[in-house]
């Protein structure tokens, strides 16, 4: 089912770029913290590595929506300079997120 799911979410995001639809209950389920510690255990396991890996995609596209600002991202990710393990992850969030809103407000 979680597959199906994620199938349908892929297709709707193509046809519909700029409509705001939660990508998994777990986002709705769980706190951003909490959620993001449990994405990467399941990324450590090579057993769960796939389903982590896309959801941490899914879940930082849905931070993006939600508004979620780069400074809390910055929190979330640990990173304070540029020798942290997540700076790239946080400097490719910082501009999927000013690329988004900047479209939306341009529109």
């Amino acid at each position: 089912m979680f597959n199906y799911w994620m199938s349908f979410m892929d297709v709707f995001t193509k046809a519909f770029p700029l409509k705001n639809v939660p990508r998994t209950m777990l986002a709705t389920t769980y706190k951003d913290d909490d959620l993001w510690r449990m994405i990467q255990a399941a990324k450590k396991n090579p057993k769960t590595k796939e389903m982590g890996d896309k959801l941490e995609t899914e879940i930082l596209k849905q931070f993006v929506f939600a508004e979620k600002k780069p400074s809390e991202m910055a929190k979330l990710l640990q990173v304070s300079e540029k020798t942290d393990a997540n700076w790239k992850m946080w400097e490719k969030y910082m501009k999927d997120y000013h690329r988004y809103h900047l479209r939306e407000i341009s529109s």
